[in-house]
């Protein structure tokens, strides 16, 4: 996986810490190592380049990560850290439950009741008693995107990554997401820890790959592949056909054959083209002479003043146009292309003025070679390229010695060998190329588009869009995209009672992605997609292919016979384009409209959810069957046959989410796509809307600042009067929600508000809830956005089937299924899939750990959850930057201290806050070393004397 160039950096003053280590030296290092290895037996060194897997008399344990050399992040990590000898009792409710979530997804939540320490024992009797022949490692690598790449490159910072199973046996996907679920049973040999979490693990493999088909068979997913694959360059290559023109006859000449050339960067530039026109005026003595369109470079014949008969001036003006296929194929079309040598020092440059140069390569840097065709006044420039340049890039918003540049390509040596010889060919057959008869031309300017561009709709604008979102995209296979949209999906909260309701919350969160900017407006998920996406969730059913085959009789006497074929298809691609489909009748309502459009037309009851949240008393139920009762008494025409309406908030603090510079302080509240005009303040705003006719209620702003403030009392106040059902629609803007207090916090769990308690200073937070039932959508981060259609009273949608519901609920777990994790850094989603980076070129172990890769997954299980919560902080805050915060900078000094993570294991790791590559892959190793052998026993690295060793169980 490439890495953005902001991945995992450590705050800068980590750096200087690991710096003061260098007191102790190299020896010190090598001490250190002798004394690590007299504690567990080793086996000879593998480089950690090698990615076969481990047979058993392959297995090591490595010595301080297999190297002798100092390195800052090697001395920093917690080898001799001790961790707690047993559990509490909150500590092993929090584990059991967590283990749980995994082991068996439940539609409702309740995991307190699951029983799992029977089946992992017995599973660790089978699989792990044995030796081990797969074995764990922490694995780092350089970052030359991020320092540079020269000889201190390997001493500073490295990203990290836990790797639960090193090997690449199935890359580019894992071993538990290619697992013979189906025809496996507890004896089946399972090195790679899958079997134990089948439960999830199986329904989240078939969501996966039905998803992944559903993009394979995507018409909008190929066209954002191909905006992504462009580069910031709509189109990249162009087919040039030429043409010889006569003069003396006026007769064009066409050639068949087709030059390629390379677009530079800034051929789409909005003034990139400049031509050169003359205009006519009428002299007037009561206005001044102006070109109309452009700017006039110089006057060509003036007024005559004194001579009536000429009562007109002729001005030369420059007109200054944005390049794009259209304007470039006009701007190029019958132009003579020009010999223009290497154009590095000499002052014999054929006449240039108009025209296009053909530049060779070599002599001088290639700007130089543009500049002097500038000023020798080209109009358009072909140049050599050096062998094994694939397309002249150059600098979108750069100049030329203060000239702006003119559009220019670059072309093969092969390609102006072959024209130069022709040109001459010309030159010696009529004489004189540019003042003779016979002159080359372009004919035709023919794009070559990208695979997929056509799919997509001011494909040019697209790209732009997405050059322009920088940072805050990146492109992705279509395996990682699978990934990004499951997880986004089992970050939401899914409906149970209302089948539409769920679809919404599927289609929205589908969208998201950090291959979609945010000003885009082309739809990657694009209508059939969004039905196979449903199918994949069990959502829609598949459709129902008819097929009817008719006989024709010989004769006029034999009846005519009809067979009819009814079969249900699976989820394939036939499922996303089917040409002749008919549901049934217990089939799912139609597929929702692109969520970028209006919102679906299902009509939906008013849901108060019966169980209400923790802690949160409320008569829901009682109110829930009277609200009912009373709208099933409403004729629905007298609501006017209105459609359940869509809700969206947008929310943010002060500090500024990664790439969304433009985006703070926020509280912004949509209903049925049309933005409430609520001026919010700082603090907490709320809108409430009515249940039954959904209509705005009320909007206020509560003030959290100041120790006089009186509203979160207020809060408190309108919160207890406001009848169950009331939907209630909060966005924190400003200064967060670092400073509210219980009863705030108790009032907001009303509306179904499980994470206010978590909401953080000076970042945003949202909730769509629903006074005695359960959140819609709640968020806390720099920058949050949801979206939910709201319960309404016409409710005629089917409850969510529950094989829906557990699916979403186990997918929540397919980080557990990922052979190695990591977290990214934005844009990639908090905990993401790491075989991208495996093989790399650079990759090191810093510590194995002898354990089952059950093990391993148990401790992905423990927080992988709440570390995809767990923001990352800005890197442009805690970087050597003007956005410099000391508030974020410490966060992420101490985040990225492998011994500060360490000392926090119980407390961060199973609960954080914010996270960086290291801190997780450092929580994942110290929660593997320290606490999943409180879990069971055969967890622990000292079970067995090493590790190809059964465990003595006597």
């Amino acid at each position: 996986m490439a890495m953005p160039a902001s991945s995992c950096p450590m705050f800068i003053l980590l750096y200087l810490l690991c710096l003061l280590q260098l007191q102790r030296g190299i020896q010190g290092a090598r001490t250190q190592a002798s004394v690590i290895v007299q504690e567990q037996p080793t086996l000879p060194h593998r480089d950690a380049h090698d990615t076969r897997d481990f047979s058993s008399s392959e297995l090591e344990v490595d010595r301080v990560g297999g190297h002798e050399e100092f390195l800052p992040d090697e001395q920093l990590y917690p080898r001799n850290f001790e961790g707690p000898k047993n559990l509490t009792e909150p500590e092993r409710l929090l584990v059991h439950d967590r283990i749980a979530r995994c082991y068996e997804p439940r539609a409702d939540e309740d995991y307190r009741s699951v029983s799992w320490e029977g089946a992992l024992h017995a599973y660790m009797k089978e699989q792990v008693k044995r030796g081990l022949r797969k074995v764990s490692r922490v694995i780092i690598y350089d970052m030359p995107h991020v320092w540079g790449d020269h000889s201190l490159t390997s001493y500073l910072p490295h990203h990290w990554i836990a790797a639960i199973v090193p090997d690449i046996e199935k890359k580019p996907s894992s071993h538990c997401l290619e697992f013979d679920y189906d025809g496996s049973h507890n004896g089946t040999d399972d090195p790679n820890g899958c079997l134990f979490f089948r439960r999830s693990f199986q329904p989240t493999q078939k969501l996966t790959k039905c998803v992944q088909r559903a993009l394979e068979h995507s018409k909008s997913w190929e066209g954002r592949q191909a905006i992504a694959r462009a580069n910031g360059l709509a189109v990249h290559k162009v087919d040039f056909q030429l043409s010889v023109f006569h003069s003396s006859t006026g007769t064009v000449s066409a050639l068949k054959t087709l030059w390629t050339a390379w677009h530079s960067k800034w051929n789409n530039n909005a003034d990139i083209i400049k031509d050169v026109v003359n205009e006519t005026h009428e002299c007037s003595m009561l206005r001044s002479q102006n070109c109309k369109n452009g700017t006039m470079v110089r006057v060509i014949e003036p007024c005559a003043w004194l001579n009536t008969s000429k009562a007109n001036a002729t001005l030369e003006c420059e007109r200054r146009s944005a390049g794009g296929d259209d304007t470039l194929a006009k701007f190029l079309q019958d132009k003579d292309i020009v010999l223009a040598g290497q154009m590095c020092a000499t002052n014999s440059t054929p006449e240039l003025r108009g025209h296009i140069a053909l530049v060779e390569g070599a002599g001088c840097p290639e700007d130089e070679k543009i500049k002097k065709a500038i000023e020798f006044g080209a109009a358009a420039v072909l140049l050599q390229t050096l062998p094994g340049q694939t397309f002249y890039r150059g600098a979108q918003n750069g100049e030329l010695g203060g000239l702006k540049p003119i559009p220019t390509f670059a072309v093969s040596a092969r390609t102006v060998n072959i024209t130069t010889a022709y040109l001459k060919s010309l030159q010696n057959k009529d004489k004189n190329l540019t003042a003779g008869d016979a002159r080359l031309r372009i004919h035709r300017y023919q794009p070559v588009l990208a695979k997929g561009a056509d799919i997509v709709p001011n494909f040019a604008e697209e790209v732009r869009i997405w050059e322009a979102a920088g940072d805050a995209v990146s492109s992705s296979s279509t395996l990682d995209r699978a990934f990004e949209l499951v997880k986004m999906v089992s970050m939401e909260t899914l409906s149970r009672s209302s089948l539409d309701r769920a679809k919404f919350t599927v289609a929205r969160a589908a969208r998201r992605s950090m291959t979609q900017p945010r000003k885009s407006e082309f739809d990657q998920i694009d209508a059939a997609t969004e039905e196979a996406i449903f199918q994949c969730y069990h959502l829609s059913d598949p459709p129902t292919t008819t097929t009817t085959t008719t006989s024709t009789p010989t004769t006029s006497a034999a009846p005519t016979t009809t067979a009819t074929t009814t079969e249900t298809t699976p989820t394939t691609s036939t499922t996303i384009s089917t040409v002749s489909t008919t549901q049934t009748a217990s089939s799912a309502p139609s597929a929702l409209p692109a969520a970028g459009l209006s919102s679906t037309s299902a009509r939906l009851a008013v849901d108060l959810t019966t169980t209400a949240p923790q802690g949160v008393t409320s008569s829901a139920t009682t109110l829930a069957s009277s609200t009912s009762n009373a709208i099933s008494n409403l004729e629905l025409r007298s609501l006017g046959g209105a459609a359940c309406k869509s809700v969206r908030i947008v929310s943010s603090g002060r500090r500024v989410a990664y790439g969304f510079s433009d985006l703070v302080n926020l509280a912004e509240f949509y209903l049925d796509g049309e933005k409430l005009d609520f001026e919010t303040k700082e603090g907490i705003n709320v809108v409430t809307v009515d249940p039954v006719w959904q209509d705005v209620l009320s909007t206020r702003s509560y003030s959290t600042v100041g120790w006089r403030s009186s509203g979160q009392k207020q809060l408190v106040s309108d919160f207890n009067e406001l009848p169950s059902g009331t939907i209630v629609l909060v966005a924190v803007q400003g200064k967060g929600m670092g400073s509210l207090k219980n009863d705030t916090i108790s009032s907001l769990g009303r509306a179904g508000a499980m994470r206010a308690a978590k909401g953080r200073a000076m970042e945003g937070y949202l909730l769509i809830g629903q006074i005695g039932g359960r959140a819609l959508a709640e968020k806390v981060g720099r920058l949050v956005e949801a979206d939910a259609l709201l319960p309404c009273v016409a409710d005629r949608s089917e409850p969510v089937p529950e094989n829906a519901v557990i699916a979403h609920e186990a997918s929540k777990c397919l980080p557990v299924m990922w052979d190695k994790v990591e977290v990214g850094g934005p844009p990639y989603m908090q905990v993401t899939d790491a075989s991208g980076s495996f093989p790399g070129s650079s990759l090191r172990v810093i510590d194995t750990l002898p354990v089952h890769p059950i093990c391993s997954r148990l401790s992905v299980a423990l927080n992988m959850w709440e570390m995809a919560h767990a923001p990352y902080p800005n890197p442009d805050e805690w970087g050597p930057s003007k956005h410099f915060s000391l508030s974020t900078g410490a966060d992420a000094f101490h985040k990225g201290n492998p011994q500060w993570v360490a000392r926090g294991l119980m407390d961060f790791c199973l609960n954080p806050d914010t996270a960086v590559c290291t801190s997780y892959a450092v929580c994942w190793a110290m929660i593997t070393r320290h606490l999943t052998k409180l879990i069971h026993r055969f967890c622990d690295e000292k079970a067995r004397a090493f590790p190809e060793m059964p465990i003595n169980d006597d």
